[in-house]
């Protein structure tokens, strides 16, 4: 997978609920009203990122659970990367 130009890869993040490029990253920072909720969040992510086979690195605590994503491989932002961030998006909203 090729990694995006910093061009695509704002344009891409443009397209998402809440997610920043960041170091050749993408990062959304979710606040919660408790750490359940926090969990909660932690734990769809981590069934989106077992569908698409492409994990993010996950931080949570009290009113907080932070996604990032990057592609190690390409050493940065690719497409699945937007692609996963998508599909967390939406199964957030419940779809």
């Amino acid at each position: 997978m090729n990694r995006l130009t910093a061009q695509k890869a704002s344009a891409g993040v443009a397209q998402l609920d809440g997610w920043k490029v960041k170091d050749d990253t993408i990062m959304r920072r979710i606040k919660t009203r408790d750490f359940a909720e926090a969990l909660r969040i932690a734990n769809l992510a981590g069934e989106v990122a077992e569908q698409r086979n492409h994990h993010p690195e996950i931080r949570l605590g009290w009113g907080f659970c932070r996604i990032t994503f990057t592609t190690h491989d390409a050493g940065g932002l690719t497409q699945a990367d937007l692609d996963a961030a998508a599909a967390l998006d939406a199964a957030l909203a419940g779809g």
